[in-house]
């Protein structure tokens, strides 16, 4: 052992937090039924899966060593690496990291009528719609003897948002005289929300190219993955 003093033993431990923030938004949507304001804790930390799962699976090449990479993956680490922790990276949004790490991955262009891009722009809208809140105050006019009321609303609340999950059947109905919050206190809600996270972190993993870097990543990132 005498020869062993003074040699420096190096480690590195590293936590990610992508499935963590996605079991929440799991039990979120296992109890909304008796909590309806679990529906915003869903909402909110299945975006924060995907927005963890990009920052933290462009980096997961710094987890894994041996073998050599391809030309091919050697771009995908090293222009990933910059858009998570370059100069500016604190200033770039979510959305910009979304649209650059997808064409990072797979090569495609940002596509907002097309799966998963349209998606995960209504979750985005509705997480900001959530944390960037305004009061929503409605106003009602009615005419004396005539039948309708009409109403309006003084700052903007996402209706396109909410008027596509109805459209396609996550959401039974909105109620324009009432908060929007309360159209999304379901079930069926709080599953789609789950399932775009699940949805867009497949389609990242599932577009790279075959080989050791996309085996170690889908094993460190994939949320049907336990870790």
């Amino acid at each position: 052992m005498e020869e062993l003093k003074g040699k420096v033993i190096r480690g590195r431990k590293v936590h990610f937090a992508h499935r963590r923030f996605y079991s929440i938004a799991k039990y979120a949507r296992d109890n909304v039924r008796n909590n309806p304001d679990l529906a915003i804790v869903c909402l909110t930390y299945s975006f924060s899966t995907i927005e963890a799962f990009i920052n933290e699976s462009l980096c997961s090449r710094e987890l894994f060593c041996g073998g050599r990479l391809s030309a091919r993956e050697r771009q995908i680490y090293d222009k990933s690496k910059r858009l998570v922790t370059g100069r500016d990276a604190h200033k770039v949004s979510t959305l910009k990291k979304y649209k650059t790490a997808k064409n990072i991955f797979s090569r495609q262009r940002f596509r907002p009528n097309s799966q998963p891009d349209q998606n995960f722009e209504v979750l985005r809208k509705l997480r900001n719609a959530v944390m960037h809140r305004a009061p929503e105050v409605i106003m009602s006019e009615r005419v004396i003897g005539e039948n309708g009321v009409t109403l309006s609303v003084e700052y903007p609340r996402p209706e396109t948002q909410i008027k596509y999950l109805v459209s396609i059947g996550v959401l039974e109905a909105f109620d324009e005289a009432d908060s929007w919050l309360y159209s999304i206190e379901t079930t069926q809600f709080c599953e789609w929300c789950c399932r775009v996270a699940l949805d867009v972190t497949n389609f990242f993993l599932n577009s790279l190219e075959n080989g050791v870097y996309k085996d170690k990543i889908i094993e460190q990132m994939s949320l049907e993955i336990e870790g």
